[in-house]
């Protein structure tokens, strides 16, 4: 097999001839096991996936690897199965809908950390295998009422009025009708509309009133309220996700409350969106407050990707020029992040620029107080890493 067709990109494990086959689920299989004597399988159900997962399955449980196999399934409810039906595991989420691939997680949606993700690469191409006893098989599809049971449970609005008509829009089906399944009904009022995208792990809300909310204003709301929570707690340290968006700090500090980024923790909004609409909810009811009111308390945030293509030198070599042009400027804080990449600070906000796993680009994350200072921000990132500026140009 020609092994350059498949590579790992931030996408999850794609094929650039546009199909993966059932040898090459097989050696993904054997290689996931190395991670992991538990691996927590998901499908977004068609033939093609089922045919993957198969083949995967049986070459994990060769190799020794207990499978845990949900379904059809979405990835909110595979992360929350995932705490439910194993320890320490593997999750991993196949799918075809545009084009087939397969995603890797950690236990609850957590990301793989970099070190994880070049263990499966560097075993899946040397196609290596485990000898030993075959793993267990268990079908776990019927722990999907848990989950159902779980956001229910947090729903809990009681009685009173609520200033929205709530609408949630999804290109899946199987999202719009989980929705529907265990999101309160809100009909009174003016249009507020939640998009999930196909896999239900990115949101975005919409009103008359405010416009369009990206995510990540939404994650800081839920953030300030989550905080407001503890704020006569004996919390100190409050941990989140490496990849939570700069502004965790400033509100954190506004609270008296330190936080400490890691690979591995979960924050249950973070991971899954929809109990990112659920807190978003219940912060318009318990404050009785509309969203353009609450947004406008919040400090200004906008953030801004974009994609930098990289063809005559490797990534690594381009950020590395960018550090030692970095080291020229003042007034900057560099600090590498935990894929591979770098995250500057400066007056204008934060950048992180990160090489795609597929190695043929790179990917700029700008954060800013708005918009105009990111995309500032992104326009000199990439002419640094196109040599077409410098770092004396900001002095």
């Amino acid at each position: 097999m020609d092994n350059s067709r498949l590579y790992f990109s931030d996408e999850g494990i794609l094929s650039s001839g546009g199909k993966i086959t059932a040898n090459d689920a097989a050696r993904l299989g054997r290689a996931a096991s190395f991670l992991s004597g538990g691996i927590v399988v998901g499908i977004k159900a068609s033939p093609y996936s089922e045919m993957l997962a198969m083949s995967f399955c049986a070459a994990a449980l060769e190799s020794g690897a207990d499978i845990f196999f949900s379904g059809d399934i979405s990835l909110p409810e595979l992360f929350f199965m995932s705490k439910q039906a194993a320890g320490d595991c593997v999750v991993v989420y196949i799918s075809s809908v545009f084009y087939p691939s397969f995603r890797f997680f950690r236990r609850g949606g957590v990301e793989l950390s970099t070190a994880e993700e070049k263990r499966l690469e560097e075993k899946f191409f040397k196609n290596e295998e485990k000898s030993g006893h075959v793993g267990k098989f268990s079908d776990i599809s019927s722990l999907r009422c848990l989950y159902v049971s779980h956001i229910k449970s947090l729903t809990n609005f009681g009685s009173g009025g609520f200033p929205y008509s709530v609408v949630i829009n999804s290109p899946s089906e199987r999202i719009r009708t989980l929705c529907s399944e265990v999101l309160p009904q809100f009909e009174d009022g003016e249009t507020l509309a939640f998009h999930l995208n196909e896999d239900g792990v990115k949101v975005t809300a919409f009103t008359e009133s405010t416009g369009y909310i990206q995510c990540g204003k939404l994650l800081m709301l839920a953030l300030k309220y989550r905080f407001e929570d503890l704020k006569n707690s004996d919390v100190k340290i409050f941990r989140i996700p490496t990849k939570f968006p700069s502004f965790a700090e400033m509100i954190a500090a506004e609270y008296g409350v330190k936080t400490e980024r890691s690979e591995t923790v979960e924050l249950d909004f973070y991971n899954d969106k929809i109990i990112l609409i659920v807190e978003i909810l219940k912060i318009i009811q318990k404050t009785g407050q509309k969203l353009d009111a609450l947004c406008s308390s919040l400090p200004e945030y906008a953030e801004l990707d974009r994609y930098v293509p990289i063809e005559k030198e490797s990534c690594e070599d381009r950020i590395k020029s960018l550090c030692s042009e970095y080291k020229n400027g003042k007034n900057y804080d560099l600090d590498k992040n935990f894929s591979g990449g770098v995250t500057i600070s400066d007056g204008l906000g934060k950048i992180s620029v990160t090489p795609i796993r597929s190695g043929k680009g790179i990917m700029l994350h700008a954060e800013s107080g708005k918009m105009e200072a990111a995309a500032e921000l992104c326009n000199f990132y990439e002419n640094i890493l196109r040599g077409k500026g410098s770092f004396r140009e900001k002095i």
